[in-house]
């Protein structure tokens, strides 16, 4: 359960811009569509695109970003690190068990959240068996996978 359905593979950047410019040069990932779920000053940005079935997300933390989205960048230099793969849970009895797998295997949840009608999510510190986080989304209404469908295929 707790790597089935990935969704999307994430990276933190300190220049979205141009991340998003190697990634048109060096991956041919041309289409991207700027996406801000944090509508509070000093959020996050990110870039979205398809490349097959799964998006990539780019994204640069701002001031008032969670603090695990803040990783140690290079200074004066574009810094692109792998911060967590996403996968979607289809329902509320497999959230139920994902809660419970996470649980059993003592991977602590560093952040949750719902915006009703859109969205559940959670993220989980999975870094001690691969460095890397896991966000959990489950899409609660239309407008969810609606999203999805404008994520820009490349």
């Amino acid at each position: 359960m707790l790597i089935a359905n990935p969704s999307h593979v994430s990276y933190v950047t300190n220049d979205l811009d141009a991340a998003m410019e190697a990634y048109r040069t060096r991956y041919g990932v041309e289409k991207f569509m700027m996406y801000d779920h944090d509508t509070s000053p000093g959020g996050p940005r990110l870039a979205l695109a398809y490349t097959g079935d799964i998006f990539i997300e780019l994204l640069q933390p701002g001031p008032a970003s969670e603090d695990f989205f803040k990783v140690p960048f290079e200074p004066e230099m574009l810094t692109i690190r792998h911060h967590h793969m996403g996968y979607l849970v289809q329902g509320d009895e497999a959230w139920d068990q994902l809660l419970t797998d996470l649980d059993r295997q003592k991977f602590p949840i560093v952040l949750e959240g719902e915006q009703p009608g859109f969205v559940r999510y959670l993220f989980a510190d999975t870094r001690a068996v691969d460095g890397i986080y896991r966000e959990f989304v489950m899409h609660t209404g239309k407008e969810g996978h609606a999203m999805y469908a404008r994520i820009p295929r490349n």
